[in-house]
């Protein structure tokens, strides 16, 4: 009997033993796979800082890029452009390129760089950004070639004499022109989504202030195709003030007019608080100015256009002759 318990005494110390190993293998285990885990995660969170705005904002900037330059300045919580100010800028595209160059991540720096900048495509960049910052500093940012290698652009902040390898995507908000920073306006009946039943009434009134309005069935449906091309389409000028509406476009008090009035949809809070739909009946007043030669590009046979606006804008149109006159025509307005 006592060579078995010494047996199993033995046995069990063995026991205990060979569980503290494994425990003490799975604790030393996991702090080298926790340090691992650690560096890793360090290693994926290091990012290279190329610019870094940090407490400016940019007032002004301009940007060359393929032989085209343009500049824009922030005044008054909005930005312009520096040759026009009237001109009406996409104020979210304006603001992504500021955004791009205020703080600038790389995916590289290169090492020992060259001094010779044409190693990089930096000599004749394929674009340069120059931006004011709201402390006064001023920084020049060039874009250069781009790398087989590993896709990356080669840039640089002009007199720091560091060279990085960025994205593609920092650049591609300067890859625009003036002509894509248009902010167009929105057709109202467009927005409205007013289709031909959602319609009351159309009232013309020509030059000689009379006005005839259609409300019926038949009337509505002549003439709404006609008015719902008046659609904001063909832009003749993208600002004119009152006298220049007049004297220029004939477009004033006393032109030719087109009110549509329409019903939409809407919900509305009862006084229980919940949620139901109504209808509300709007209005949406377009203004003809005056007749003239719409001059074609490309070989294309000239028209006769007329000038037209709506309400409020600032900005001039233009539609075929046809269409206004017909419009006008239906209901013998068109000599008055």
């Amino acid at each position: 009997m006592k060579k078995k318990a010494k047996k199993r005494i033995i046995t069990l110390i063995s026991l205990i033993l060979f569980l503290s190993a494994c425990i003490i293998i799975g604790v030393l285990l996991k702090g080298a796979n926790d340090k691992r885990e650690k560096e890793a995660s360090e290693d994926n969170t290091n990012t290279i800082v190329a610019f870094n705005a940090e407490n400016s904002i940019i007032t002004s900037f301009s940007f060359t890029r393929d032989e085209e330059s343009l500049s824009f300045v922030y005044e008054n919580d909005k930005w312009l452009w520096s040759e026009d100010r009237d001109f009406p800028l996409d104020q979210e595209d304006i603001s992504e390129m500021a955004s791009a160059v205020s703080f600038i991540e790389a995916s590289l720096m290169v090492k020992d760089p060259s001094d010779d900048l044409s190693v990089y495509g930096l000599d004749s960049p394929a674009l340069k950004v120059e931006a004011v910052f709201s402390d006064k500093s001023q920084k020049t940012f060039l874009f250069g070639d781009t790398s087989t290698y590993n896709n990356c652009q080669y840039f640089t902040v002009e007199g720091s004499g560091d060279i990085y390898m960025l994205e593609t995507t920092v650049s591609t908000a300067f890859g625009v022109d003036l002509d894509s920073l248009y902010a167009a306006e929105t057709y109202q009946l467009f927005k409205d989504s007013v289709y031909q039943s959602k319609v009351k009434s159309f009232t013309l009134t020509g030059l000689n202030g009379e006005e005839i309005t259609v409300n019926d069935e038949e009337g509505i449906e002549a003439l709404y195709d006609l008015i719902y091309s008046l659609d904001l389409s063909e832009r003749a000028d993208y600002y004119a003030d009152a006298n220049e509406m007049l004297e220029s476009y004939g477009i004033g008090d006393n032109s030719r007019k087109i009110k549509v009035s329409y019903t939409v949809e809407v919900t509305v809070t009862d006084d229980n608080g919940s949620p139901k739909k109504s209808e509300i009946t709007k209005e949406y007043t377009s203004l003809i100015g005056s007749k003239f030669e719409n001059v074609a590009e490309d070989g294309k046979e000239s028209k006769e256009c007329y000038y037209y606006t709506h309400s409020g804008s600032t900005v001039v149109y233009s539609r075929d002759s046809e269409t206004i006159e017909s419009i006008f025509e239906y209901v013998g307005l068109f000599s008055h």
